[in-house]
């Protein structure tokens, strides 16, 4: 409940310190795994920074938010209708090429299952813990 008070309440600032993060080498070695205009699900997608990017590099994105003010903050920057919903409600399957989670994990630790579920045979995942460029990919079964 505390992050959801604090994120809701500094949503603003949060977009001001985030919205020009450079995570270029992140997007290229997610995108490296993808079909040509694949879709992309962006959980807790927070401002709309990287379904922005996503969606200007021809990807199909949808993209949630657990958060009121972020959804509202992200639907403006992205020019889509981001969903107002949280990891525990969100019970997409087989939908995705790819599941992009920056930093939002590390709040909801329950939901692999979910994304696993969200996920096309053969589709990727990414999770971020903050921010950097170290990259370490696992081809384990998430079963």
């Amino acid at each position: 409940m505390k992050n959801i008070q604090y994120y809701n309440n500094n949503a603003q600032e949060f977009y001001n310190r985030t919205i020009n993060a450079d995570l270029s080498d992140n997007y290229k070695a997610f995108t490296s795994y993808l079909p040509e205009k694949a879709h992309i699900l962006d959980a807790g997608c927070g401002v709309g920074r990287d379904t922005k990017y996503f969606l200007s590099q021809g990807y199909q994105v949808t993209a949630f938010d657990g958060l009121t003010e972020m959804v509202k903050l992200a639907t403006k920057e992205t020019g889509i209708d981001v969903l107002h919903s949280t990891f525990q409600d969100v019970n997409f399957k087989k939908s995705f090429d790819g599941v992009w989670a920056q930093a939002t994990l590390l709040h909801v630790p329950y939901v692999y299952k979910k994304v696993h579920a969200a996920l096309k045979p053969e589709g990727i995942f990414y999770a971020s813990y903050g921010y950097g460029s170290d990259i370490i990919q696992r081809d384990d079964n998430m079963n």
